[in-house]
C-alpha cells in the first residue's frame, strides 16, 4: 500500500511539472528579451506616427505618440521606438520611448525659437518607421487674437464695424498684411467682409445685418487662432422710409431744355411699417441739397428748398426738382418721424444739372488713324470720334443725343449714327474700300507739286495731294455758341454768338464752301435742315438754340511707296561731297502710312543729311508746293571720307524704304550706284 501510494504521488507530480512547461513554453505570448521587462504581440511591423499638435509655437511643446503593430495588426507592446529629427536646429525631442500595453511610445517635442518645419522620425526595433511633419510657427505668427463689435446690437438692416486684434506669442501686433477670416455661421443673418489684412494688428470688417431678427454668430480667424462673436439683431422701428425712384438722372438747365431734356424731375419716396406694408397719410420732410436756383417748393413762401407733403395709399411720397440756371448735381433728403418719436432719414440718388443740349463750341472731331492705307487696300480702319458737350464743357448729361456720320468715297462706316455715352463721345469705325476719295481739280501749288517730281525726279504724276484726302463729316441737334457776358448760364437778347449755316455738307475738296450740280469738281452730300431738298448755306443772324451742328475731320488715303531719286549715279571728286535728293510718296505725292520708315546708307564714303525718316500719323498736306516736298524729300549727301587716297572706288547707296500697309512691314529697296574717289 505504501508502495503504491508514493508511485502515485511520483506520477501526479511528473504530470503537473510537464503541464507548467507546456504553459510557459506555448500558451503564453509574453517572452523576456533579457532586459527584465515583458512584451506582448509579434514583431513590430507597423508604426504610425501622430503628434497632438501639428503647428507648435516657439518655444512650445507638443506631444508624439507612436503606434506599433505586429503584422497582425495587434498592439505590440514593451519595444523601445527611436525618435530623431530632420533638422534638430529647430526643435529637440525625447530620445526614445518604450510602448506601453496600446502599443504606444509618447515623447514630448520642444520647439526652438526659429520658425520653419521638421520632420520627426519614428523608428521601432525592427527598423519598423514612420515619419511626421510639425511646423513651428515664426515668432511674429498669430497667437492672440481679441474681437469686438460695434455696435453690439443692431436694427434689422443695419450695420456694425467687427474688429479683430491679432498679437503673436510676445503679445505684439502681427505684421501689417496678415490675413484675417470673417463668416456668418448663418448666411442668412446678412452679409460680412469675408476677409480684411491687418494694419498695426488691427483687422475690420462691416457686417450688415438681413431683415432676419436674432443673433447672428460671427466666426473670425487667423493662423491657427479661432474664436466668435454675437451681434444682436433686432426688430426694425415702426416705420421705415426708403428711395423709390426718380424720373430722370440727368436735367437740364431751366431754359436750356425740350422734349428730349427735361428741366425737372419726379423723386419718390415709400414709407413701411414692421411688416413692410405701406404706410399712408405719413408726413414726409424733403430737403434739397443742390446748386443755386434749383427747387423743390413751388408755394412762393420763402422755402424753395424744403417741402412737406404726406403719403398715399401706397406709402408714397413724391417731390418734383426743378433745375435753375446753374449745373451741378442735386439730391433730395426725406426724412419721417417714427412711432417711436425717433427720426429715420434716407437719400436720393444723385441727379445731374446741365445744359442739356450739345454747344457749338464744344462739338469736335477726331481719327485715331489719321493716314490709312487704302488706296491698293481694303479693310484698313480708322476710329472716328465726334466729342460733345453742353454749354459749360459738361459732357456727362448729353447722353442720348444722337451724332450722324458721312464719309467721302473710298471710306466706309460701320454705322451712320451713334448715340452718345455718358462720356460724351460717339464712335464709328472707317475702312477702306472701293477706291480712293474723290478726285478734285488741282490747285495751283498741287500743279507746281506735279512740275517740280517731274523736273527733278523725272516722275509725272496724275495724281496730286487733295486726291488722296477723305473728308468724313459728323453732325448733330444742338445750340450755337453764344458768350454769357452776364455768366446766368442763358442766352439773353444782346449777346453775341457765333452763327453757323443752316445745313451740314461734306467738303470734298477742301475749300469750305459747298458745291453744287454746277461745279467742275464732284458735287458734294449734304443733308438738309428743312427737308426741303435744297442746300441752305445761309445764316438767320439770330441765336438758334436747336440747329445742326457739324464738324469734319480729313484721313489721308495712301497707297504703296514711289522711291525716287533726282540721280540715277553720283562720281564724289576726292575730298569732295555731292548732294542727293530722294523723295519717297504715294502716288498721290502723298506721305506714307504712320510709322512708315526710310533708311539711307553707303558701303562707301560717308553720308550726311536726313538718312532716317519715319512718317508721323497725321493728314498733313503742305500749303504750297515747297512746303509739301519736304514732307517727302529725303535730301543726303555723300562724300569722300579719305582724301589722302585719290583712287576711285566703286559705291552704292541704298534706300530702304519699310511701308506699314495695314496688315504688316513691306521692305522696299532702291539702290543707286556710282564712285567715290
Amino acid at each position: 500500500m505504501k508502495r503504491s501510494s508514493l508511485s502515485w504521488i511520483a506520477t501526479s507530480l511528473s504530470l503537473l511539472l510537464v503541464a507548467l512547461l507546456l504553459i510557459a513554453c506555448g500558451s503564453s505570448t509574453g517572452t523576456d528579451d533579457g532586459t527584465g521587462r515583458g512584451t506582448t504581440g509579434g514583431p513590430p511591423a507597423a508604426v504610425n506616427l501622430t503628434a497632438d499638435s501639428l503647428a507648435v509655437n516657439p518655444g512650445g511643446t507638443t506631444a508624439i505618440r507612436a503606434a506599433v503593430f505586429d503584422d497582425s495588426g495587434a498592439a505590440v507592446g514593451g519595444t523601445t521606438v527611436l525618435f530623431t529629427l530632420d533638422n534638430p536646429a529647430l526643435g529637440f525631442v525625447t530620445r526614445s520611448a518604450v510602448t506601453d500595453g496600446a502599443g504606444v511610445a509618447t515623447a514630448l517635442f520642444t520647439a526652438r525659437g526659429q520658425g520653419g518645419e521638421v520632420n520627426c522620425t519614428a523608428t521601432a526595433e525592427t527598423g519598423t518607421v514612420a515619419v511626421q511633419k510639425l511646423v513651428i510657427r515664426e515668432a511674429t505668427a498669430p497667437a492672440t487674437m481679441a474681437v469686438i463689435v460695434n455696435p453690439s446690437s443692431v436694427i434689422a438692416t443695419g450695420g456694425a464695424t467687427v474688429t479683430a486684434e491679432v498679437r503673436d506669442i510676445a503679445g505684439e501686433p502681427v505684421p501689417n498684411g496678415t490675413l484675417v477670416h470673417f463668416n456668418l455661421v448663418n448666411s442668412a443673418s446678412g452679409s460680412i467682409t469675408a476677409t480684411a489684412t491687418t494694419n498695426s494688428g488691427v483687422a475690420t470688417a462691416t457686417f450688415e445685418a438681413s431683415s432676419l431678427t436674432g443673433n447672428a454668430v460671427i466666426e473670425v480667424n487667423t493662423g491657427s487662432v479661432n474664436t466668435s462673436i454675437t451681434v444682436s439683431v433686432e426688430q426694425a422701428p415702426a416705420a421705415t422710409i426708403e428711395f423709390s425712384g426718380v424720373d430722370f438722372q440727368v436735367i437740364a438747365l431751366a431754359g436750356s431744355g425740350g422734349p428730349a431734356k427735361p428741366e425737372n424731375t419726379d423723386l419718390r419716396f415709400t414709407v413701411k411699417d414692421a411688416n413692410g406694408d405701406p404706410v399712408k397719410s405719413r408726413e414726409v420732410s424733403f430737403q434739397l441739397e443742390g446748386p443755386i436756383g434749383a427747387y423743390i417748393d413751388l408755394s412762393g413762401d420763402g422755402t424753395p428748398l424744403t417741402l412737406d407733403t404726406p403719403t398715399n395709399a401706397g406709402g408714397i411720397a413724391s417731390v418734383t426738382l426743378h433745375s435753375g440756371t446753374q449745373m451741378g448735381t442735386a439730391t433730395v433728403i426725406a426724412s419721417i418721424v417714427d412711432d417711436n418719436d425717433m427720426i429715420r432719414f434716407v437719400r436720393s440718388s444723385v441727379v445731374s444739372i446741365g445744359g442739356g443740349v450739345p454747344s457749338a463750341k464744344w462739338f469736335s472731331l477726331a481719327a485715331t488713324v489719321r493716314n490709312v492705307p487704302g488706296l491698293n487696300l481694303n479693310g484698313a480702319t480708322t476710329a472716328i470720334t465726334a466729342s460733345l458737350a453742353d454749354r459749360f464743357g459738361n459732357f456727362n448729361i448729353l447722353e442720348g443725343t444722337t451724332v450722324s456720320f458721312f464719309p467721302e468715297s473710298g471710306l466706309a462706316l460701320d454705322d451712320v449714327s451713334r448715340t452718345l455715352l455718358r462720356d460724351g463721345l460717339a464712335t464709328v469705325t472707317a475702312r477702306t474700300q472701293g477706291g480712293g476719295p474723290e478726285d478734285v481739280i488741282p490747285q495751283p501749288w498741287e500743279i507746281d507739286l506735279q512740275n517740280h517730281m517731274l523736273t527733278t525726279y523725272g516722275q509725272r504724276f496724275t495724281g496730286h495731294p487733295r486726291d488722296g484726302l477723305a473728308t468724313i463729316l459728323a453732325y448733330a441737334k444742338g445750340e450755337e455758341h453764344f458768350n454769357d457776358s452776364n455768366a446766368n448760364g442763358m442766352y439773353d437778347i444782346g449777346e453775341t454768338f457765333v452763327d453757323t449755316t443752316a445745313d451740314p455738307f461734306c467738303d470734298y475738296n477742301d475749300n469750305g464752301l459747298y458745291d453744287g450740280p454746277s461745279s467742275p469738281d464732284p458735287e458734294e452730300w449734304y443733308t438738309s435742315a428743312d427737308n426741303s431738298g435744297i442746300y441752305n448755306g445761309a445764316t438767320n443772324g439770330l441765336w438758334d438754340p436747336d440747329k445742326y451742328l457739324h464738324d469734319r475731320v480729313q484721313v489721308l488715303v495712301t497707297g504703296p511707296p514711289l522711291i525716287l531719286s533726282a540721280t540715277s549715279t553720283f562720281a564724289v571728286l576726292n575730298g569732295k561731297c555731292e548732294t542727293i535728293t530722294i523723295a519717297v510718296c504715294d502716288r498721290n505725292i502723298n506721305p506714307l502710312t504712320a510709322d512708315s520708315s526710310v533708311e539711307i546708307s553707303t558701303d562707301t564714303g560717308k553720308l550726311g543729311g536726313l538718312v532716317k525718316g519715319r512718317f508721323p500719323n497725321e493728314a498733313i498736306i503742305g500749303q504750297d508746293a515747297a512746303s509739301h516736298a519736304q514732307l517727302i524729300e529725303f535730301p543726303v549727301q555723300i562724300c569722300d571720307d579719305d582724301p589722302r587716297t585719290d583712287l576711285e572706288t566703286p559705291a552704292t547707296i541704298t534706300i530702304t524704304v519699310t511701308w506699314k500697309d495695314g496688315e504688316g512691314d513691306r521692305p522696299l529697296t532702291k539702290i543707286i550706284t556710282g564712285t567715290v574717289n
